[in-house]
C-alpha cells in the first residue's frame, strides 16, 4: 500500500507503507489537514489489510466498526480493550485532545498509564495506530518509538528542531505535501492523499465483530433490545448459563430488574440474599456464587467493588451514573449494566 507519492527532482514514485503505526505532526492551525490525513491513511490501511477500523474523533469514516467522539464514555473502553481484539486499525484524528480528555476524566497517572500501555502493546497485538498530533512537533522517542513512520508538515527551523529534523532537511511544502520520516532514512517529500476510502468494501464487517458502540448506537440498543439489561462496554445481552442468588446494593425496589432478567431467561423467581444500602458500602466484600447489582452507584460503592475485582475496567472510575445504569459483579469481575426500554425501571 502507498502512503503517498514521493516527489523528487530525479525520482517520482509511491512510498510504500511498511506495516507499522503512523504519526502525523502539523502546526495547530492545520489540525484539519492532520485529521484528514489520519482518516485517509487509516481507511486505506484497513481496506488493504481487511482489518476492522476503529475511529476516535469528530470526523466520520464510512464502514468503521467503532466511531466515537473524543469525549464519548466508551473511549476509555476502546483504548483499554483494543489490544485484546487485534488485528485492527485505530485512527486518532486529534491525539492531543484525546489525551487532554483522558487526563480530565481519569487520575493523571491512570491516563498516562493507559496511553503508554496502548503504545507499548499495539505492535505485538497487531494494532496499527494512525494518530494526528496537531500543534506538537516531537522526535520519535517521545512516543516510545511506537510509530515507525512520521508524516511531518514542519514549516520552519523551530518546528524541525522539535521534530528531530535537521533544519537543512526542511523543504518548501505545497498543499497536500509533507515530509515522510523513518528511522535511518532521510526525510522524503511526498504528496499525501486526503480522501478516505471505505474499509471492507467487499467484506462488510460482521455484526458480532468486537466494537464499542457510539452514544447514538447505545440509545438505539436501549430502545430496541428485548433483553431487560445490556452489560459490558459492548452493550451486549447477558448470556449467563445459569441463575445465581443476588445481592442488591441500593434499594430493594431494584429487585424488579432482577425479576425481569429471570423472566427473560425463563428462570425461577430470583433469590435475593441481601440488600445493602449504598451508605453501608463498608459491608461490600467478594461474594462467591452470587451476582451483585448496584444501580446509580456512589463513588464509594464503585471503589469498594473495584477492590474485590481482579482486573476492573478503568472506565468505571470515569463514568457518570444514573438510575438506568450501574454495575454488575460476579466473583472477581465487575462490569457495567444498562437498563433497556423493556426493563421495568425505565
Amino acid at each position: 500500500m502507498s502512503l503517498g507519492l514521493e516527489e523528487g527532482i530525479t525520482r517520482h514514485g509511491p512510498i510504500v507503507w511498511d506495516g507499522g503505526s503512523i504519526q502525523i505532526q502539523t502546526s495547530a492551525h492545520e489540525a484539519h489537514i492532520a485529521a484528514q490525513w489520519a482518516l485517509s491513511l487509516a481507511t486505506r490501511i484497513a481496506h488493504c489489510t481487511r482489518h476492522p477500523l476503529h475511529v476516535i474523533g469528530e470526523e466520520s469514516a464510512e464502514g468503521a466498526a467503532s466511531q466515537l467522539p473524543v469525549d464519548a464514555p466508551g473511549v476509555i473502553d476502546l483504548l483499554e480493550g483494543i489490544c485484546d481484539h487485534g488485528p485492527a486499525v485505530l485512527a486518532l484524528t486529534d491525539a492531543p485532545q484525546l489525551r487532554s480528555y483522558l487526563s480530565h476524566v481519569l487520575a493523571a497517572p491512570q491516563a498516562e498509564a493507559l496511553w503508554t500501555s496502548l503504545l507499548a502493546r499495539a505492535r505485538r497485538a497487531g494494532i496499527i495506530i494512525v494518530a494526528a498530533f496537531a500543534g506538537r512537533f516531537t522526535p520519535s522517542s517521545a512516543a516510545l518509538g511506537a510509530f515507525s513512520t512520521r508524516i511531518m508538515r514542519a514549516r520552519d527551523a523551530d518546528e524541525a528542531v522539535h521534530a528531530g529534523i535537521a533544519p537543512g532537511e526542511l523543504r518548501a511544502l505545497g498543499e497536500g505535501q509533507a515530509l515522510i520520516v523513518r528511522p535511518g532514512d532521510k526525510p522524503r517529500l511526498a504528496c499525501i492523499p486526503r480522501q478516505s476510502v471505505r474499509p471492507h468494501s467487499d467484506y462488510p464487517a460482521a455484526e458480532d465483530d468486537w466494537h464499542i458502540p457510539s452514544p447514538s448506537q447505545v440509545a438505539a440498543l436501549v430502545r430496541n433490545t428485548r433483553s431487560p439489561i445490556l452489560i459490558g462496554p459492548t452493550y451486549s445481552a447477558p448470556t449467563w448459563a445459569r441463575s445465581l442468588p443476588w445481592i442488591i446494593i441500593g434499594r430493594r425496589d431494584d429487585a424488579r430488574i432482577i425479576e425481569a432478567v429471570h423472566a427473560h431467561f425463563g428462570w425461577e423467581t430470583p433469590q435475593i440474599s441481601d440488600v445493602i444500602p449504598e451508605d453501608a458500602w463498608t459491608r461490600i466484600t467478594r461474594w462467591d456464587k452470587h451476582r451483585v447489582l448496584a444501580l446509580n452507584p456512589t463513588h464509594n460503592v464503585i471503589r469498594a467493588l473495584i477492590q474485590h475485582s481482579h482486573t476492573p475496567p478503568l472506565a468505571l472510575t470515569a463514568r457518570r451514573w444514573e438510575s438506568t445504569c450501574g454495575v454488575i459483579s460476579e466473583g472477581d469481575t465487575v462490569t457495567t449494566v444498562q437498563l433497556t426500554a423493556g426493563s421495568v425501571n425505565t
